[in-house]
């Protein structure tokens, strides 16, 4: 429920000067249906701001599936690493192949991680967002034209305990129980990045 409330919050945008507090994230996305197969274009983000104090980031951007253990045998692609840009265009389209089931699910969410890439392939998190899987529209085989997809405007954001105040307390009391280790897995790693509130080091 926390990531879905996130998804809402960063969707609808429809100008495209409007960014999130890290940025903008462009994409388009399919879903053929005979074959099960999501494909989704990574355009281009807008504004990105920089997690090192010297201003460089190569992005790439990452897809992920929420919730987690629906998807643990999907793939996770990403693009490639686009060096020292803050408004990095990838034109790349991904492919992904789910499951009826997974295809069905109301609140399964796609999300989409900017990655930083480091020093010896140390990968810093720069921001992220989400679609709902069940937006992404179905279209027949031989309408497969990504051409034909609307552009989708996302904003880029950290986690934040402050945005659903009330779904993080619980989620936070449930992690302090040792018996609970998702929901302790889940703050754990929320935390983590959140180590900086302004997308950007002091």
């Amino acid at each position: 429920r926390y990531h879905v409330q996130q998804c809402r919050r960063g969707q609808g945008q429809s100008n495209e000067d409007s960014n999130g507090d890290c940025g903008q994230l462009t994409i388009r996305a399919m879903i053929l249906k005979t074959k099960g197969l999501l494909k989704i274009e990574i355009m281009n983000c807008r504004s990105l701001k920089p997690v090192r104090s010297n201003g460089i980031c190569n992005p790439c951007v990452k897809i992920n599936f929420l919730p987690a253990d629906q998807f643990l045998k999907t793939s996770k692609p990403k693009t490639q690493v686009q060096k020292n840009n803050l408004f990095p265009l990838f034109d790349e389209t991904l492919e992904i192949v789910l499951t009826n089931d997974q295809l069905s699910m109301t609140d399964a969410l796609i999300q989409f991680e900017v990655i930083d890439h480091y020093f010896l392939c140390i990968n810093k998190f720069v921001a992220e967002c989400f679609f709902l899987l069940n937006k992404v529209k179905l279209v027949d085989d031989a309408e497969e034209d990504m051409m034909n997809m609307p552009q989708i405007q996302l904003k880029l954001g950290k986690p934040s305990s402050e945005h659903d105040p009330k779904i993080w307390n619980v989620i936070e009391q449930r992690s302090l129980s040792w018996t609970d280790k998702k929901a302790n897995e889940f703050i754990k790693r929320q935390k983590a990045r959140m180590n900086r509130t302004n997308c950007q080091e002091a």
